[in-house]
Parts: C-alpha cells; sequence; structure tokens
C-alpha cells in the first residue's frame, strides 16, 4: 500500500497559491497600516508626555496653593475659646431698672478681667427673663473669643426696650433697657467709662 502525500503544515501548494502581484499588494497594505499604528502610537506617546508634563505642573501648583494657604491660615489667627478656671472670682451686682429687679453676675479671669456673665431677672418665666439669659450666654462666649469688653458694651449701651426707666446704680440715672444698664455697668465697673 502506497502511502499519501505528506503536507507540511502553513505550506501553500504553488498551484493554489497567490500570486506574486498579490503577495506584494498585501504585503504593501500590511506595511501601510503597520506604519499608521506607529504613527498612531507614537501620537498617543506625545499626548501621554503632554498629560505628564500638565499633571507635574498641575501638582507644583497645587502644592504652592497648599504652602500659601498653610501660610495664611497661620498669619490669620482664628478666635480660640479662652475658658475660665473651675474655680473663680465673681461679683454680683443687684441693679433696679424702673420696678424691675435685675441680679447681674460677673466671673473674671485670674487676673480680674471679665470673662462671663449671668443675668437674673426678678420676673422668672418671662421672655425677658429667656432673653436674658441667651444674652448673656452669647456675651460670655463672645469675651472668652477675645472681642474686647469695650467693643462689646459700647454695641449695647443705647439699646431700646422695656423694661426703662430709673435706676439704682450711681453714674448711671436712666437706663433704656436691662441690657443698657448692663453694659453701663459693665463699662463704669471694670473699664471706668463713667459716659458711654
Amino acid at each position: 500500500m502506497s502511502k499519501p502525500a505528506r503536507r507540511v503544515s502553513g505550506t501553500i501548494p504553488p498551484e493554489n497559491g497567490p500570486s506574486e502581484a498579490e503577495v506584494l499588494r498585501l504585503l504593501a497594505q500590511e506595511t501601510q497600516r503597520a506604519s499608521g499604528l506607529q504613527r498612531d502610537l507614537e501620537r498617543s506617546k506625545e499626548a501621554l508626555r503632554a498629560a505628564q508634563a500638565l499633571s507635574e505642573a498641575c501638582q507644583s501648583q497645587v502644592a504652592a496653593l497648599k504652602t500659601q494657604v498653610a501660610d495664611l491660615s497661620a498669619a490669620v489667627a482664628l478666635p480660640r475659646r479662652r475658658r475660665l478656671p473651675r474655680e473663680r472670682q465673681s461679683v454680683t451686682h443687684h441693679l433696679k431698672i424702673g420696678d424691675t429687679d435685675i441680679y447681674l453676675v460677673v466671673g473674671l479671669f485670674p487676673e480680674g478681667d471679665p470673662g462671663e456673665i449671668f443675668l437674673r431677672i426678678a420676673k422668672q418665666g418671662s421672655d425677658l427673663a429667656g432673653w436674658a439669659d441667651q444674652f448673656a450666654q452669647l456675651f460670655s462666649l463672645a469675651l472668652q473669643s477675645g472681642i474686647p469688653l469695650e467693643d462689646l458694651c459700647r454695641r449695647f449701651v443705647g439699646a431700646r426696650f422695656e423694661p426703662s426707666g430709673l435706676t439704682n446704680v450711681e453714674g448711671t440715672r436712666i437706663a433704656t433697657s436691662p441690657v443698657d444698664l448692663v453694659a453701663r455697668v459693665l463699662l463704669l465697673r471694670y473699664l471706668g467709662v463713667e459716659r458711654p
């Protein structure tokens, strides 16, 4: 029995294969396609290099901005609350405006400066007592945050609302409101200002 002819894998029998012109045409197409891919690859590499350069420039700008923000935040000292010690001196003032009794308690820092105030108005449960309590808390936080006593008091001198009238405080015969009276007493007692 005769053996069939063996073919070598990948070979094209010459009788069925493409012509030399067709092989050259296919080779030219593949070469053209390869050079197009190489051009695209070079363009992508250039774009990548440009993006990396831009990224590095942006990173250096971000670093510069971060240092500027750090410098500015160091230069602008945000107010920090200075708390009073747990045990502290205080002075209680009994004030009277019209027929309303007001108790002003001033808590002092160790060096003797006012650091907090408490207000108790004789008419407990009234709207005025609630407002006075909230005013005292806000005033105290402002003092502890570093706002000067004189600036705070000058803002409230002359505030007008009831009760108003004659007072029992020397140097302040008439007050236009409890807030006005408290501001005047603080100016007089702690800063020595008689006529705000």
